[in-house]
């Protein structure tokens, strides 16, 4: 995903490609809550599934933003993407964004990767990936907004190590990426390489949190 904006709660979610020595590293699923200027709004849920060269990874990531009682956005991002041995191969997103329907759907084929978003459709070149974060390779690669489907004109910056603390209360060492242009976001990612935290800018100017639990 990226993030949806106000508009689009938080832009799309989006992604990596992974070697078979970088899969065997994934733990089975990744869950983040979501806080939006401090206040929960929601989950980013990941699972990692395959055998043998094929990877699946299933991105949700569900919010709602509340005034007192009342719901006043609502937001729901669903990804499926299909991986053969480290290379991607496929994306299909299904997205809500306050009653707004949005589809992508996207497929490598021998002229690069070809995007399809509604009526739309768009060519990347062979190494552009969807920026659903959770693999550390999208730093430096083309990327796509798995939920509009454009091509997306980033600049990414290495921040260094930084200490974070785990789910399980462990401090360990995470480095931090920052992304510039057409969205504003930082990924940190662990020793592995596991995406373990994020950061982004909305277009409100509100900022939203993801801290793995």
């Amino acid at each position: 995903m990226i993030l949806p904006s106000r508009r689009d709660l938080i832009l799309g979610i989006a992604a990596i490609s992974a070697s078979n020595a970088h899969a065997a590293t994934l733990p089975r699923a990744l869950v983040f809550a979501a806080y939006r200027n401090g206040r929960k709004i929601g989950e980013h849920r990941l699972s990692f599934e395959g055998a043998g060269e094929a990877l699946t990874v299933r991105v949700r990531a569900e919010m709602a933003v509340k005034i007192g009682p009342v719901t006043v956005f609502r937001y729901l991002h669903e990804v499926t993407e299909q991986w053969w041995s480290g290379q991607f191969e496929a994306l299909s997103s299904r997205t809500n964004s306050n009653g707004k329907g949005e589809s992508v759907e996207a497929q490598r084929t021998p002229g690069g990767v070809s995007i399809r978003a509604g009526a739309a459709s768009v060519t990347g070149p062979a190494a552009t990936l969807p920026m659903t974060h959770w693999n550390r390779r999208t730093v430096g690669a083309p990327l796509f907004n798995p939920q509009t489907g454009k091509l997306l004109a980033l600049t990414v910056r290495d921040l260094g190590e930084e200490a974070l603390v785990a789910p399980d209360g462990r401090v360990l060492k995470a480095r931090r990426y920052a992304f510039t242009g057409d969205a504003w976001i930082e990924n940190w990612y662990d020793g592995q390489g596991v995406w373990t935290a994020l950061r982004g800018r909305l277009d409100d100017g509100s900022t939203m949190d993801y801290r793995r639990i």
